[in-house]
């Protein structure tokens, strides 16, 4: 997978999400997941999806004063769920092919390495950071080191 391919994957991804101000972060967050050997839904965001416009607006229409629908919470969300494996199974059986280094090098070649090196922030931030989500224990890849509180590739 090229860097032109795997924007176009991370596209499709963004568009299919909750398209909130900050449905980006969904990328980054199971990007930064992916880079440390972990699958893409281990992202610390990825324990709730947002919903669509069109969902979002169907449960306010079915809602009981403040209250949402538990059963169709449900639903959407395993509908959700479903888009994002479609989405997401590629990415992640080419990195399990060509491993996270080559994954790592190819997603800062697109849009989607944000202000620099998002996913290296993300990565510091949310896994070893004071924001840590992830309550598990979690090696850095044999490729890369956190120096001064950036993630980066160790030099040769």
């Amino acid at each position: 997978m090229d860097k032109t391919e795997l924007q176009r994957r991370l596209d499709n991804i963004w568009k299919a999400g909750d398209r909130d101000e900050c449905s980006i972060k969904h990328i980054w967050h199971a990007s930064a997941a992916i880079v440390l050997g972990k699958k893409w839904s281990e992202g610390a965001d990825y324990n709730d999806f947002g919903f669509s416009d069109a969902q979002y607006q169907e449960l306010e229409a079915t809602a009981k004063g403040d209250d949402w629908d538990d059963e169709l919470i449900k639903k959407f969300e395993a509908e959700n769920y479903v888009k994002m494996v479609y989405h997401w199974s590629p990415i992640q059986e080419w990195v399990d092919e060509v491993g996270t280094e080559l994954f790592y090098d190819t997603i800062l070649q697109t849009k989607f390495s944000g202000y620099g090196d998002t996913v290296g922030d993300y990565i510091v931030l949310h896994w070893f950071g004071n924001r840590k989500f992830d309550t598990q224990d979690v090696d850095l890849p044999e490729w890369a080191e956190i120096v001064d509180g950036t993630f980066k590739k160790k030099e040769d």
